[in-house]
């Protein structure tokens, strides 16, 4: 399927958006928990937030399958593929790390617990995997680098090549899940290349491969939907009654890869008119991401300071307070799209991407 002749599926950039508030509810309900005197907010919802993670991921492993796919076996296309992959994550990775080392160098240096070093900076510049970050959330883009070396060399070498390369992986993976469990914990690169996450990828491009090769009726994709959304009330309802552990991403995978076959499938088949505002919150949720620890926390604390009862507040308002200050993150997050992600990713496309390679 040529690039040209594939169908924009907005519906999977509102998830992207949702995936992101998801992380946004779980960190700060964290954060918030540390700073006022309540320990659960929005009847837990946010402890359940850390699945957002693993829905970026199989959205990641769609995304890149669905756009990339004749490229496969083009090695010509490698230069536009990394070019476009690299300003996708570093530009705005490297800014938002940038004013965390300041913030940290300017206002709280001396109490810092985190390692400095000239290599910790340096792993973290290159989204090295390591068991400490200076920004937290880098751990993900480390897999996301990650699948998307191994998809580049897949498009350099082609199915037939890249198959070695994908038994001894998988087994790899297989070995570190099940006969050896957390036998490469202690070794971060290892950990990550034969991490079962890895496997959440591989889900979204399988999804990826049936929506192009497959014809899947607009009433089929209903019915995935369906079955995705009691998959995932299922699942919310065991992991409040503690039936499940934080463990088993890879369920959650399973019923978000269903969620994304249904909705690709739906609206490939009919035109669905989506909100503008939520495919903006969709383009903006990057910078979400990676910016919704640093508000939750410095809104919080100057709230605090505004008005120091709100600690000892009864929960309906402090759970009020608690909307209001992921609202104002949301909307900070997407004013770092607007004025820092996107002219970021218009001046580098415009600088390395020669019209003949975009």
């Amino acid at each position: 399927m040529k690039n040209s002749n594939l169908k924009r599926i907005d519906l999977l950039q509102v998830y992207r958006g949702l995936a992101a508030i998801l992380v946004l509810f779980f960190h700060g309900s964290v954060i918030l928990s540390q700073q006022f005197n309540q320990q659960e907010f929005f009847f837990n919802i946010g402890g359940v937030g850390w699945i957002g993670v693993d829905f970026f991921f199989v959205l990641s492993g769609f995304i890149i399958y669905y756009v990339h796919q004749s490229d496969i076996g083009h090695p010509n296309k490698i230069k536009s593929y990394i070019l476009k992959r690299f300003i996708r994550v570093y530009p705005l990775y490297w800014t938002i790390l940038i004013c965390k080392i300041v913030a940290l160098f300017f206002l709280n240096y001396r109490n810092s617990t985190y390692d400095l070093s000239f290599l910790s900076f340096l792993k973290s510049i290159l989204l090295y995997p390591q068991k400490e970050r200076l920004l937290n959330v880098s751990w993900t883009l480390s897999y996301e680098v990650f699948f998307y070396i191994l998809f580049g060399i897949l498009m350099v070498v082609g199915y037939k090549r890249f198959l070695p390369l994908f038994i001894l992986w998988t087994t790899g993976i297989l070995i570190n899940s099940v006969w050896f469990i957390g036998s490469f914990q202690g070794i971060p690169i290892l950990n990550l290349i034969f991490n079962t996450i890895n496997l959440e990828f591989l889900l979204g491009g399988l999804i990826a491969y049936i929506i192009s090769t497959q014809k899947i009726t607009f009433k089929r994709g209903l019915f995935f939907n369906y079955l995705a959304t009691f998959l995932l009330a299922l699942f919310l309802t065991m992991y409040q009654s503690q039936v499940i552990d934080d463990g088993t991403g890879i369920m959650w995978a399973l019923a978000f890869g269903l969620l994304i076959l249904g909705s690709a499938a739906v609206e490939i088949n009919k035109a669905i008119k989506i909100p503008v505002f939520l495919v903006y919150i969709g383009n903006a949720s990057y910078s979400i991401y990676l910016t919704h620890g640093f508000f939750v926390s410095n809104i919080a604390k100057v709230m605090t300071k505004l008005n120091s009862s709100v600690v000892t507040s009864p929960p309906l308002v402090i759970n009020a307070v608690a909307l209001i200050i992921f609202t104002l993150t949301i909307g900070l997050g997407c004013l770092v799209y607007s004025y820092i992600e996107k002219p970021l990713i218009t001046v580098l496309r415009a600088k390395l991407l020669p019209r003949k390679l975009t």
